[in-house]
C-alpha cells in the first residue's frame, strides 16, 4: 500500500487530503511543516510527498532541498502554493519536484496527480504514460474555485488559501 506524507500548515488541507486519500486505499500521515516532514521522513518509508511552499519553521522548497542529495531525493514532491510566481515554479522544477500544483486545486484532480507521480516509474505501460503527462513543463494547474470547509463539508470540492 502507498504511503504518503503530506506538508501543510492547514489543518484543513492535511484533512481533506487525508480523507481523500485514504478513501483511496492509500496510508497518509500529516504533518505541519517541513521540520515535522524530516522528523517523519527518518522514522518511516513514504512513497509520495505532497507539500506546500509557504510554511513556518521550513518551507516547501527549502525541504526539496534538504531532500536532494540524499537516500530520500528519489521520493517524488507534488508542491501546492497559492504564489504563482514563474521563479518559484522554475526553482521547484530545478529541485526536481514532480510537480507544481497551484492553490486553489480541486481534490479530484490533485489525487489524480499524486497517482501519476506514485505510478511514474510502472511497468504498466498505461500508467506509466499516464505518470508522465503534465501541462506545460511538469505543472499541473487547475482553474477551480476556492474551497472553504465547514465541519465536514464536500471532500472533493477545490481547498487551498
Amino acid at each position: 500500500m502507498p504511503k504518503v506524507l503530506i506538508v501543510d500548515d492547514d489543518a484543513d488541507v492535511r484533512a481533506c487530503l487525508q480523507d481523500a486519500l485514504e478513501a483511496r486505499g492509500l496510508s497518509c500521515w500529516a504533518v505541519e511543516n517541513g521540520r515535522h516532514a524530516l522528523e517523519c521522513l527518518r522514522a518511516a518509508e513514504v512513497d509520495l510527498i505532497v507539500t506546500d511552499y509557504r510554511m513556518p519553521a521550513m518551507d516547501g522548497l527549502e525541504l526539496l532541498r534538504r531532500l536532494t542529495g540524499s537516500a530520500l531525493e528519489t521520493i517524488p514532491v507534488i508542491l501546492l502554493s497559492a504564489d504563482s510566481a514563474a521563479n518559484l515554479r522554475q526553482e521547484a522544477l530545478r529541485l526536481e519536484a514532480y510537480a507544481v500544483v497551484h492553490k486553489p486545486f480541486n481534490t479530484h484532480d490533485l489525487v489524480e496527480v499524486m497517482f501519476r507521480a506514485l505510478h511514474r516509474n510502472s511497468s504498466d505501460p498505461e500508467q506509466a504514460a499516464a505518470a508522465t503527462q503534465p501541462n506545460q513543463g511538469g505543472n499541473y494547474e487547475t482553474e477551480a474555485t476556492k474551497y472553504k470547509r465547514h465541519g465536514e463539508g464536500e471532500r472533493n470540492g477545490s481547498i487551498g488559501r
